[in-house]
């Protein structure tokens, strides 16, 4: 959650302050698993296409 919101919701163009490019930052203190923004707007991007709670064998399952 970020500031009462599902980080899946939040819109990472419109936060007013991004700390993680900053000189000095460390940048595992905003995102996890050596994600960072470009990776991240591609996670976010692969989740809309898919049906909430759709794993990825089961929609290949329903496909088939």
């Amino acid at each position: 959650m970020l500031e009462g919101q599902p980080v899946f919701e939040v819109d990472m163009a419109a936060l007013a302050d991004k700390a993680w490019p900053q000189p000095g930052s460390d940048i595992s203190d905003w995102f996890n698993y050596r994600f960072d923004e470009i990776s991240w707007k591609v996670l976010l991007a692969a989740r809309a296409w898919r049906p909430r709670g759709c794993l990825e064998d089961q929609c290949r399952d329903k496909d088939s």
